[in-house]
């Protein structure tokens, strides 16, 4: 079990309260004031949770740089009073920033509550064109699918079909954009 820092705790009660003012200041007819608030809350919290160093880190890596512009651009039009705008471009830099954590969060979301027509079950075949095979060198390419499914202690277990290789059971193996692999 991971140790949670006194810092962190206050890093994620800084979060909640940034997500709060950010819905309630989109609620409030994109209130500049409370939209500002929250950005400056969430973005304080972020960095007391995984600290500085790491926050500058994920920003500011090479190809996440035109998310982070489109976040960070958003969140200054926010706090120079255009709010429409500056959440559009906020958004969509948060879309660009965090899609690999979409999967993840999903497939979480699905194994936790259990609605019938969305289960994890039902959301097999994920396509991935390609595929590194750790410690080879190689690099498979051809059409996949990956099965996705969660043991009682909610580890993730990937199984990856490809014609002419059989069946491969990776454990927490991602699926984005196009790309596959195992960390």
């Amino acid at each position: 079990m991971v140790a949670i820092t006194e810092l962190q705790k206050v890093g994620v009660g800084l979060v909640g309260f940034g997500l709060f003012f950010l819905l309630f200041g989109v609620l409030l007819y994109f209130d500049s004031v409370l939209l500002a608030f929250g950005n400056v809350l969430f973005l304080a919290g972020l960095m007391l949770i995984i600290g500085v160093r790491r926050t500058s880190h994920f920003f500011f890596q090479r190809h996440k740089l035109r998310g982070s512009a489109f976040f960070l651009g958003g969140v200054a039009l926010v706090l120079c009073r255009w709010p429409v705008i500056g959440m559009l471009v906020e958004s969509y830099g948060f879309v660009l920033l965090f899609r690999s954590f979409f999967p993840t969060v999903l497939g979480f979301v699905l194994s936790a509550v259990n609605v019938p027509f969305l289960s994890a079950q039902q959301l097999h075949g994920v396509k991935a064109p390609g595929s590194r095979v750790e410690g080879s060198g190689q690099t498979r390419t051809g059409p996949s699918k990956c099965y996705l499914s969660f043991t009682a202690d909610l580890r993730e277990t990937l199984f990856l079909t490809r014609p002419g290789v059989g069946h491969i059971q990776a454990e927490k193996f991602i699926c984005f954009r196009g790309r596959s692999g195992w960390t």
